[in-house]
């Protein structure tokens, strides 16, 4: 099989795929992080490969990695396999790395930005001998572990569903089953990917201005960040989701207490964002609304209610499992409670018709 060498044009490793620019090879070469073998690339990386043609084109194969930065490092991809927060320390392993350096690599707390160590994380990161060993540095988190295109499953059983230029398919965008309306999608706006098939699940993917809820977890007071658990953001990302102390502080909240947020994508992952108080009894209320959308075929919509948006700052999501075999349409009056133990705002003891009230249940 012909060798070639090129230069990785672009390469996402969130996403876990890229494209290698080689003229002898005649296009784009698509490249894939699993034929990676745990070694990290960049965009200007060079590369040599061999060429295997699937339905969908050119696909790199044997790839090896011939880039190694001015200081001697090479990029690795890995998993943080153990961490102790007392000590500040920890080890992250590599198939990759231990074929250089025989061992794990030893990692400092302080490599990982905003984002708190956790067991497990998938990471990016390059790694040199120290007095006693390896030594991490330049740590990028990759998690949501699961999430983004194909659910962390290469090519989402199909093809390469996952790629820009082709439709979602296979297990779709977020890993999930159900659809993923994003951009202008069901309802004229789009529900932040909300993952229909799996009757409330949402994609890794949320809108801006999606709000979710949940328990003010951790607040690490000298290195300025706190963790909120959620169920939803656990479904989502695997993980509880990161909060600077600015944000925390902003919003007068205490340990153990019920928020709600919204998430924001910076620079170095998603984080909770616009945190407030929010007082769970809420739940306990009957609500009166209007139907907003419903979609017979997947099985549910959303509610629209002037009294239980100001606390919920959302449309309420509805499932047909809580109609007791009823249907509704677009414009139709129920009554219903609120469920939050899912982390968004779902309809339960839905009751369609005039009726409901507002108070106490």
């Amino acid at each position: 099989m012909a060798s070639f060498v090129g230069t990785v044009r672009s390469f996402n490793p969130h996403k876990g795929w890229g494209f290698i620019e080689c003229a002898e090879a005649g296009s784009d070469v698509f490249l894939l992080k699993n034929d990676l073998n745990s070694f990290g690339v960049s965009k200007g990386d060079q590369v040599s490969f061999s060429v295997t043609q699937s339905d969908k084109g050119a696909r790199a194969a044997n790839v090896k990695v011939l880039t190694v930065g001015p200081d001697g490092q090479q990029s690795f991809f890995g998993e943080l396999k153990s961490f102790n927060p007392s000590k500040g320390f920890g080890f992250i392993s590599s198939p990759a790395s231990e074929s250089i350096f025989g061992k794990d690599c030893f990692v400092l707390s302080s490599e990982f930005g905003d984002h708190y160590p956790e067991q497990g994380m998938h990471v990016q990161f390059k790694a040199k001998v120290g007095e006693r060993g390896p030594v991490a540095s330049e740590v990028r988190v990759l998690d949501p572990p699961g999430g983004g295109y194909g659910g962390g499953k290469g090519y989402g059983g199909k093809g390469f569903p996952m790629m820009p230029f082709m439709p979602f398919g296979g297990k779709g965008f977020g890993g999930g089953k159900g659809f993923d309306f994003g951009g202008k999608g069901f309802g004229g706006k789009g529900f932040g990917g909300f993952d229909g098939g799996k009757g409330g699940n949402w994609s890794s993917n949320p809108k801006e201005e999606d709000v979710f809820f949940g328990t003010l977890k951790a607040v690490n007071s000298e290195r300025g960040f706190g963790h909120v658990a959620s169920d939803a953001i656990t479904k989502m990302y695997g993980r509880d989701m990161f909060a600077h102390k600015t944000s925390i502080d902003e919003a007068h909240v205490s340990l153990g207490q019920s928020v709600s947020f919204n998430i924001s994508d910076g620079p170095k992952g998603p984080h909770a964002v616009n945190i407030k108080a929010f007082d769970p009894e809420s739940c306990g209320m009957v609500f009166v609304g209007q139907v907003k959308v419903f979609n017979d075929t997947k099985g549910w919509g959303f509610i629209e209610s002037p009294a239980a948006k100001p606390i919920f700052m959302s449309d309420v999501f509805l499932h047909k499992n809580e109609l007791n075999g009823k249907t509704v349409a677009a414009g139709d009056q129920v009554s219903f409670t609120v469920d939050m133990s899912t982390g968004r705002a779902s309809a339960k003891n839905v009751s369609t018709g005039a009726g409901g009230r507002i108070g106490p249940n």
